[in-house]
């Protein structure tokens, strides 16, 4: 499992293939001081990672499928709540959380997401 700042993310990776990059970089098992300097950077921009993923290692391996398609998944990955899965072992993300009902055909159309019960389901987080 890793933790992460979607918001620190955004604000200082600028392309798909970076946050592909980083995320391979922190799901690496490296230790910190052996991390790339631009990755130190962007981790130690916040002290509050409040995000999480069960399994980066075949997300950012998966082929088949965009780094878009990757970027999304973490992006919506980033809304759940850590609580909700420490306390109940909930993975997804209820579909009531998104605001925008143009996502909808986003998420349908990722092949690393499913829509079942007004819950979206994530590829690899649910295994």
């Amino acid at each position: 499992m890793i933790y992460y700042s979607w918001n620190s993310v955004i604000l200082h990776v600028k392309t798909d293939r970076k946050i592909i990059e980083l995320f391979k970089e922190i799901s690496s098992g490296k230790p910190f001081s052996l991390y790339k300097p631009w990755v130190k950077q962007v981790l130690a921009s916040t002290k509050r990672h409040t995000s999480y993923l069960i399994n980066p290692i075949p997300l950012v391996n998966s082929k088949g499928v965009t780094d878009r398609d990757k970027v999304f998944y973490l992006g919506l990955a980033s809304m759940r709540s850590y609580n909700r899965y420490v306390l109940y072992n909930e993975k997804h993300l209820d579909i009531r959380v998104i605001g925008n009902p143009d996502l909808l055909e986003a998420i349908k159309n990722n092949p690393l997401l499913t829509i079942n019960d007004n819950n979206i389901h994530f590829k690899y987080e649910e295994n």
